[in-house]
């Protein structure tokens, strides 16, 4: 699914942008809230950010669980290579400090970092888009409203697995769904 919204030789070569990436969230069923901080047109305050990482990070049990994926500047936190993304891991409301994970471990292991640095490293400015980098919150959709897939029959032994998916798996899912929701085929 990573080419549902650009070709995978456009990603090869020039990466994923933090619109791309929440478009790959969509198409994966997820909600997205893609937000840039200020000076974008309508960004979000550093208050506006520390107030989402606490909502994010402090989320009761049972209740509809929100992740956030931050898309930063490696050089704002003098670190080697441009721009990254990596889920937040949590929060240290009494440092005012954000916990950064999967920040490609043979470099740099899950660490934490001052909220403020992190803002800022979110308000640089991303040299391909020309817009400041930002974060995604993303959730669950209650009730999938659609099934999103892709068959590649351009390798023959996939063929054969595509062909059996069409004829035989997708009828007996329609009937399923279709018995489920009382509308018979």
């Amino acid at each position: 699914m990573l080419d549902c919204c650009r070709p995978l030789s456009a990603v090869r070569t020039q990466g994923v942008s933090l619109d791309h990436a929440a478009c790959l969230a969509r198409c994966n069923g997820a909600t997205v809230e893609l937000v840039r901080p200020q000076p974008a047109p309508g960004g979000a305050s550093l208050e506006a950010f520390r107030e989402a990482v606490l909502e994010v990070c402090s989320t009761p049990p049972g209740a509809p669980q929100s992740h956030m994926i931050l898309c930063y500047s490696r050089r704002a936190l003098s670190q080697s290579g441009s721009g990254h993304f990596s889920p937040l891991g949590g929060y240290s409301r009494a440092r005012d400090m954000v916990l950064v994970l999967d920040s490609a471990r043979f470099k740099y292991p899950p660490h934490w970092v001052p909220l403020p640095l992190m803002y800022a490293a979110l308000a640089e400015l991303n040299r391909a888009t020309g817009l400041p980098r930002g974060y995604l919150r993303l959730g669950s959709q209650p009730l999938l409203q659609s099934l999103l897939f892709a068959l590649d029959v351009r390798d023959p032994a996939q063929a054969s697995i595509a062909r059996r998916f069409i004829r035989r798996d997708l009828a007996q899912i329609v009937a399923r769904c279709a018995a489920e929701e009382g509308e018979g085929v």
